[in-house]
């Protein structure tokens, strides 16, 4: 059977991938053939890893044919791993939208931020799965060549729900981009010493990383 040959992710718009400036991240609709294609490739993932996973395992996971997975996304494998990245994107600005609902103090909703995409990103089945046992492949999802493209895209989607606590979306942004590089940071790097889920560390981190660039 025919695998999936690795390659990575690009982010730049000009070969297709995310674009910081499009109004579309924010509002990532799929068709329901895709979707499921979509949300099986994070299942083998998760299952077994994206170098061991075929184009019939996709298929079968998704309940088509190999055939209709290559007509959904012609761009092959990178397609579907940015619809991916662009999805789960959307997913957890969801969880932050509902987990900070009501939050109008900038520390306490920086801090739940935080906690929010940590335990996202942390415990994120297909990431985990990648990081601990295809550290090629993860490692060509996080290439600095392209993580600052992968930020920006998060700093536009993750801004405006940092944004009732502050002055500007341009400053709610930064702000999102910050934090984000923070939680992949950790991903790739984790400190025995620092856990991104835990409260009392969250507002430790907030307090000397985030707080005092933003005090006027």
């Amino acid at each position: 059977m025919a695998s999936i040959a690795p390659s990575s992710i690009s982010f730049s718009s000009a070969q297709g991938g995310p674009d910081a400036s499009d109004d579309s991240l924010l509002r990532v609709v799929l068709p329901p053939a895709r979707s499921r294609v979509v949300d099986a490739l994070l299942v083998c993932i998760g299952r077994w890893g994206l170098t061991k996973t075929t184009m019939e395992d996709l298929a079968r996971e998704a309940g088509v044919s190999r055939a209709t997975v290559y007509r959904l996304f012609p761009g092959g494998k990178a397609e579907v791993l940015e619809v991916v990245v662009q999805v789960e994107l959307g997913r957890l600005v969801e969880q932050l939208r509902v987990g900070l609902a009501g939050l109008g103090d900038r520390r306490l909703r920086l801090e739940h931020a935080l906690i929010l995409g940590a335990r996202f990103v942390l415990h994120h089945e297909a990431l985990t799965f990648l990081r601990e046992h295809e550290p090629v492949e993860f490692s060509r999802l996080v290439q600095l060549h392209q993580l600052d493209a992968l930020l920006s895209v998060a700093g536009r989607l993750l801004g405006p729900e940092l944004r009732p606590v502050f002055d500007s979306d341009e400053q709610a942004a930064d702000v999102a981009i910050w934090m984000s590089r923070i939680v992949v940071s950790h991903l790739v790097d984790p400190s025995p010493a620092l856990d991104l889920t835990d409260p009392v560390h969250v507002r430790e981190v907030v307090a000397i990383r985030l707080l005092p660039g933003l005090e006027d």
